[in-house]
């Protein structure tokens, strides 16, 4: 079984309720659609370096945000 929990997340234009996979090696960062950037009002941030569990590399955009998670509020970085 996965386990998930429940966040919100918004940018400049909009914020959305999801159920987010807990990932055990988190460094900070999280995956979203880019439809779902772009919808949230999102601010593109750049591009970076992103290795993947297989060890590929690939140049991926980063996003600034924000999520609320256990009823507090804090920036995050989206890819």
């Amino acid at each position: 079984m996965t386990p998930t929990t429940a966040i919100e997340v918004g940018g400049t234009r909009a914020r959305i309720s999801i159920t987010a996979v807990v990932d055990t090696g988190f460094d900070g960062q999280f995956c979203l659609p880019m439809h779902l950037a772009v919808r949230l009002g999102l601010e593109l941030m750049g591009a970076e370096l992103v290795e993947f569990a297989d060890g590929s590399k690939k140049q991926e955009l980063y996003f600034r945000g924000w999520v609320r998670f256990l009823g507090e509020r804090r920036r995050a970085k989206f890819s």
